[in-house]
């Protein structure tokens, strides 16, 4: 599908027909099991349609959103989480907000959603991520979805590995400014306790990365009145000195005129074209594909270097054992030098 969707005519309906195809298989095969399935096909259906240029394709994209999002809300049937659940749920299924939730968790409709027991499957992370990739002004359904989840529980994605990557390209995502910012004052009572975990305390930098100047200054206020409690969370001092907490107790002018210079360095860098816009970020997936290309290219240059070596020792004459008396003419004159 990706090397033949130059015309977005009969590809844009192969798109629909494959998702519909996938959340028709829901309730014969499980959410969780399909997930391991198909999800990656499904995601890379979604990351397509993300490419295709604004307008072009617009009511096949929607009709893909929509496809997913009945799939969310109806995987697995009703029967897991007991009836009045799973009919208050079936009252309004697109405009339910836990179709985004079902999809992250694998879990059936209706079936109850703890945060403490809250794990996020890998790739229904990954497809979320993919859904908030589209442009904002266009497909708002995942982004409100998530901004109308409870707290605690986005307190409890925020904690888990592969739900906080869905809350980082969330706020990474096009979406404007005041947006963010009611997103992290909606954690402001799970800053603390996101502060002394691993991915929580990732997830907070990228907050207050992402938030306003009044935003930012109550996050470190807080951090402020708890810094007992975090000094003795490798985390949570982790955090308060990323996020410059002694700075400002010290004194708050000079930590607003550096977070002013450090924002005006990092729109500078937008303009000029040497960092991407917030539209530009790729999902994690995208960022961990690019990097392990990178990667492989570096493991390749030293095999290039070595064969390039062989081929001129070849052209010049000197086979392999060639470099061997080199060596020795090197060790006897370090020997006489000793």
């Amino acid at each position: 599908t990706q090397s033949t969707w130059g015309s977005l005519g009969d590809d844009a309906k192969v798109a629909v027909k494959a998702v519909a195809e996938i959340g028709s298989s829901v309730a014969k095969n499980g959410a969780g099991e399909l997930l391991e399935r198909a999800c990656g096909v499904l995601t890379a259906t979604v990351q397509l349609c993300a490419r295709v240029p604004p307008g072009s394709a617009l009511k096949a994209q929607h009709a893909v959103l929509d496809a997913i999002i009945e799939w969310g809300s109806e995987t697995g049937g009703a029967e897991t989480g007991g009836a009045e659940a799973a009919a208050a749920e079936a009252a309004a299924p697109l405009d339910n907000p836990r179709w985004v939730l079902h999809i992250m968790l694998a879990t059936p409709r209706g079936a109850p959603i703890d945060p403490s027991t809250l794990r996020v499957h890998l790739l229904g992370s990954l497809l979320v991520q993919a859904l908030l990739s589209w442009p904002h002004a266009e497909f708002q359904e995942t982004h409100n979805a998530l901004l109308a989840t409870e707290p605690a529980i986005l307190a409890a994605l925020c904690r888990d590995r592969s739900g906080a990557h869905v809350v980082e390209t969330f706020m990474r995502s096009d979406v404007d400014r005041s947006t963010k910012n009611s997103f992290t004052s909606k954690l402001e009572g799970e800053w603390i306790e996101m502060a002394q975990d691993k991915a929580g305390s990732r997830v907070l930098e990228t907050l207050f990365a992402e938030s306003g100047m009044r935003v930012k200054e109550k996050m470190v206020k807080a951090l402020v009145a708890a810094e007992r409690t975090l000094r003795h969370s490798f985390f949570g001092r982790f955090v308060t000195t990323a996020l410059g907490a002694a700075d400002y107790a010290a004194d708050v002018n000079a930590w607003r005129r550096t977070q002013r210079d450090k924002e005006a360095a990092a729109q500078m860098a937008v303009d000029l074209g040497l960092a991407p816009k917030p539209s530009d970020h790729k999902s994690h997936a995208a960022h961990k594909e690019k990097d392990g290309e990178s990667i492989a290219r570096k493991e390749r240059v030293p095999a290039d270097r070595k064969r390039k070596a062989h081929d001129d020792s070849d052209a010049s004459g000197e086979g392999a054992d060639a470099t061997r008396p080199k060596k020795k003419k090197r060790k006897i004159r370090r020997d006489d030098e000793l």
